[in-house]
């Protein structure tokens, strides 16, 4: 059986989220995990591969542990790379479209499930019996939750700008120059005040994106108070021309 699941980015937030969807579909967790590389959980230096403490972390609380292959040496993974082809080509081809990437891994979950339904090659029974056999030596899911997330400190600027990982999110001028905290996750950045509490949550970009990332609605009651704010505000952009003349 062949799992996988469809991320903005390659970040250990996403790596270990996605696990942890797969760990509870299946039921179980693996003694073992096998990357191809150490992208994201994890860096190589030189010989030894130095785990993230979120990826520590998740083998800690699922019990289980990690094994790397080494680059350049295709026999040690050649059974990745043929399970990675047999997804692209089986599920991702053509491109699937969705409303949400919830609606597009559900989809590939479901493309999944429905391979085990296939007789194997050599042992002329359903793949999907097979499995269930193999399932047996999983060991439990933990139980008690995990949270994939990883907290930065962040102070933002006079205009109620933080930054993560390159790019821009408002947080809002009455937060400038407070000691904040951000919970990173693989599509929020939540914003946490000094005693931890929630002051918004944002999506979450990857790589580097020149744009503000803002919520439109937490921008509205500020313009209330200070009107004459109206002609700097970053949502000018989100709203109709016919509006903006009449605003002015």
């Amino acid at each position: 059986m062949r799992f996988g699941q469809l991320f903005y980015g390659e970040t250990a937030e996403c790596v270990v989220t996605g696990l942890m969807n797969i760990c509870d579909l299946i039921g179980g967790v693996p003694h073992e995990m096998v990357f191809d590389n150490a992208t994201g959980i994890g860096r190589r230096i030189c010989d030894k591969v130095i785990t993230s403490e979120l990826f520590s972390r998740f083998r800690v609380h699922y019990r289980t542990k990690a094994r790397f292959c080494n680059p350049a040496s295709g026999h040690e993974k050649g059974n990745v790379e043929n399970a990675v082809g047999f997804l692209r080509r089986n599920l991702l081809v053509p491109v699937p479209q969705g409303t949400s990437l919830k609606e597009l891994n559900d989809a590939f979950f479901t493309g999944s499930i429905r391979f085990g339904d296939e007789i194997h090659y050599r042992h002329k029974v359903a793949i999907k019996d097979l499995f269930d056999a193999d399932k047996q030596a999983l060991l439990s899911l933990p139980t008690h939750p995990f949270m994939a997330v990883t907290y930065r400190n962040c102070v933002p600027d006079k205009t109620g700008v933080i930054t993560i990982d390159n790019n821009r999110y408002l947080v809002g001028p009455s937060f400038a120059r407070r000691k904040l905290l951000a919970e990173v996750s693989a599509d929020l950045v939540t914003v946490l005040d000094e005693k931890h509490h929630p002051i918004l949550s944002l999506p979450r970009r990857f790589g580097t994106h020149p744009e503000l990332v803002y919520s439109p609605a937490s921008l509205l009651p500020l313009l209330k108070v200070k009107p004459g704010a109206w002609a700097q505000s970053p949502i000018r952009k989100d709203i109709p021309d016919i509006l903006k003349q009449w605003c002015q």
